[in-house]
């Protein structure tokens, strides 16, 4: 068994928890943040991870700095996070991670990414750790909230095509409108996944048309929702098969 921690989060909650404001004037704030410190806390959680899950192998998944192929075919993709910043210590922290750890990050991907591919690998013996929803569609051993948990293909398939009609407000895509948890679970309800996927999907394009949406917006919130699995992503080009029916 082998650890794929998500290294976005790991290294965001550590650097936003040591964060202490300043004030250096007046009604003038900053922010102190103590590098190692935030260091040690990571190293804990890892240690802590580890133990639980009796490994020693431990590997930290990080998103690209620099592209997201996502913003290439959406530019409204996680646009309602302009003008926030990271912890102040962010990137420091992740480089001492980077320095101290073994760490996987692939052009144009995101964390997400990188640990759907690695993760739906038969043949890998990888257990994902990330609190994130969207792992849960990636057939995969997920470890959550202190439980190891295995997601098949058809629940995997089921809770790709909720997370397109749902949307996902976070990273600003809409989904279709009108249809939340509820109404994306209830219809798909009487789809095998696996065997009846096709006809999933056709009724999946039939609520956004329903909604006054049409099949490309359908095609596009998918490409939004769609964690990367094994074979969608050329290591030696950085290049994603974008998700197609």
């Amino acid at each position: 068994m082998k650890l794929l921690i998500d290294g976005d989060i790991l290294a965001y909650k550590a650097a936003a928890a040591c964060e202490v404001p300043l004030n250096v004037y007046e009604d003038v704030y900053t922010y102190w943040a103590n590098k190692d410190e935030a260091y040690a806390a990571v190293k804990d959680e890892i240690d802590s991870l580890a133990t639980k899950l009796y490994t020693s192998e431990v590997t930290i998944a990080f998103s690209d700095r620099k592209n997201n192929f996502r913003k290439n075919i959406n530019p409204e993709y996680k646009a309602n996070r302009s003008g926030t910043r990271k912890p102040l210590i962010y990137y420091p922290l992740r480089e001492m991670i980077e320095d101290h750890y073994d760490t996987v990050c692939w052009d144009n991907l995101e964390a997400d990414d990188v640990m759907g591919i690695l993760g739906s690998d038969p043949f890998n013996e990888y257990v994902l750790v990330s609190i994130d929803k969207d792992m849960r569609t990636i057939p995969c051993q997920l470890y959550v909230n202190d439980t190891l948990i295995n997601i098949g293909l058809e629940e995997a398939n089921r809770n790709f095509l909720i997370q397109t009609l749902t949307g996902d407000t976070t990273d600003n895509y809409k989904g279709c409108s009108g249809v939340g948890a509820v109404k994306a679970k209830a219809l798909l309800a009487k789809f095998n996944m696996i065997k009846e996927f096709d006809a999933a999907w056709d009724a999946v394009v039939g609520a956004f048309v329903k909604a006054g949406q049409t099949e490309e917006d359908a095609l596009l919130n998918a490409r939004m929702a769609r964690i990367l699995r094994l074979g969608e992503y050329n290591n030696d080009t950085g290049a994603v098969a974008l998700w197609k029916m």
